[in-house]
């Protein structure tokens, strides 16, 4: 694998993950926790998480080929639910929380 292609898969990588943005849920979720309860936490979180990943990294291929699923079509139904999300985020429709 070249270094471009390791670079544009971890840029990607941490895109997805996004961990600037999930310091503030982390620690909204951690409120009221030690510093060792909360770092206990964060290596929790990222051991499951890197398990999960690796997971899917070694098995992921075989699961798709399985379901009959090509790597273009995961592509383009991943496109596809970015870009309704961001359609979502862009258009927001401020519906009430609760039915009136």
């Amino acid at each position: 694998m070249s270094q471009d292609a390791l670079l544009n898969a971890f840029v990607t990588f941490f895109v997805t993950i996004d961990p600037p943005g999930l310091v503030g849920i982390f620690l909204a979720l951690t409120n009221g926790m030690t510093s060792a309860q909360r770092r206990q936490t964060a290596w929790r979180g990222t051991l499951i998480g890197f398990a999960i990943i690796l997971g899917f990294m070694l098995i992921g291929g075989v699961i798709l080929e399985t379901l009959g699923i090509s790597m273009s079509a995961f592509r383009i139904a991943g496109g596809l639910l970015l870009f309704y999300i961001s359609f979502e985020m862009v258009f927001e429709s401020n519906y009430p929380a609760t039915p009136t």
